[in-house]
Order: C-alpha cells, then structure tokens, then sequence
C-alpha cells in the first residue's frame, strides 16, 4: 500500500469516528511520536491511541480534509493536510488549519509522526472557554 492510499484511510477514519480503522494503518510495533500544539507529547503506540480514544468516540465534531501537498521517498513521506472542525451543528468552527504529517514507511503499515494544530485539543480549548 502506498503512503498516499494509507493516508486516505486515516483521514477516511478520522472523518468517520473509525478507531479502529485508523489503528489498521499504525504500526504497532514502532514507536509513534505526536507532538501537540498543547504540549502533550507521545512516543509510543499506547500513548498515542490512548489519547485518541475520547475523541474518536465523541460524536459532536466532524471534520473535512483537503491534502495540499504529498511526497513520499523509500522510508518515509510528508503530507501537508488542510482541515475543518466542525460542532456538528455545522455552524461552530472549532478549527480551520494545516496539519503536517510525517510518516515513517513499513511493508503496509506506517508510524506517524504530527506536528500539526491538533483538532480534538484545539475542541477541548474551545469547549472549556464556552463553558
């Protein structure tokens, strides 16, 4: 599977609430590194899906996604992704940015790397402001 077929299935996952679909695409056994724009750092599989959990299963947002940019080498490959947050009331934009995603190829898995402005931690920001 190429990079860019696995990134649509993740995207494809992130869209659809699809954990488990989107855990089909990680590599297990390889360590994972995310970095949040709130500071929250994971370096392995566990820590990452653990993170992810809540917000996959929190059925109040939904998310569109554009891939700007894609370039993919023997190990690795880098995709610049645009992406809207949306409340499911389709009125509230909780977030409206790019996302940089580096991925560390395997025979038909990948690790992921993110540096990017996160979508389900941009939510809990703005929820909690609302509150």
């Amino acid at each position: 599977m190429t990079f860019e077929e696995t990134l649509k299935i993740q995207l494809s996952a992130i869209r659809n609430h699809d954990l488990e679909l989107f855990k089909t695409t990680l590599h297990e056994n390889k360590e994972i590194v995310c970095i949040e724009p709130n500071g929250l750092y994971f370096k392995s599989y566990n820590g990452f899906i653990e993170n992810h959990v809540s917000w996959f299963n929190d059925a109040s947002w939904s998310i569109d996604f554009e891939i700007l940019n894609l370039c993919e080498a023997n190990d690795f490959a880098i995709a610049t992704t645009k992406f809207r947050l949306t409340e499911k009331d389709g009125v509230s934009v909780v977030a409206n940015a790019t996302a940089v995603i580096v991925l560390a190829t395997t025979v038909e898995r990948v690790s992921i790397s993110e540096v990017s402005k996160s979508p389900h931690a941009e939510a809990k920001k703005i929820k909690k402001k609302a509150k």
